[in-house]
């Protein structure tokens, strides 16, 4: 979001901001999900790219 500001370049961060000023849950709970399942995603990819770099660990 301080990124956002500086450059002022729009994106999640901004929309996030804004809609919590504003109290509309929808857009507040849309951007919660998104960002809560990228999250996940890109832990479950770092950790796959992880086991495939080191053949010492074994994926299960």
């Amino acid at each position: 979001m301080i990124v956002e500001a500086i450059f002022a370049i729009p994106g999640m961060g901004r929309l996030m901001a804004s809609s919590i000023f504003a109290k509309d849950c929808v857009v507040i709970q849309s951007g919660a999900l998104v960002i809560g399942l990228m999250t996940i995603m890109c832990n479950i990819l770092a950790d796959v790219a992880y086991c495939r770099c080191d053949p010492r660990i074994r994926c299960s």
